[in-house]
């Protein structure tokens, strides 16, 4: 695989994991679902790791 080809799919699966819910959320079973609410779980996972997650300053 060319090494631009494997750097765009890098990318890609950054952009993913960055919008990508850090928890499982079994009743978003169906791929429907997961695009439907993936996003809000997402936000609501990522606030719900900085308040648990000690201060790195």
């Amino acid at each position: 695989m060319p090494a631009g080809r494997l750097r765009g799919l890098a990318a890609t699966v950054r952009a993913a994991e960055a919008t990508a819910p850090t928890r499982p959320h079994p009743n978003a079973q169906t791929a429907e679902g997961n695009l439907a609410t993936g996003p809000v779980l997402a936000v609501i996972d990522r606030v719900r790791d900085a308040i648990r997650k000690p201060s790195e300053s």
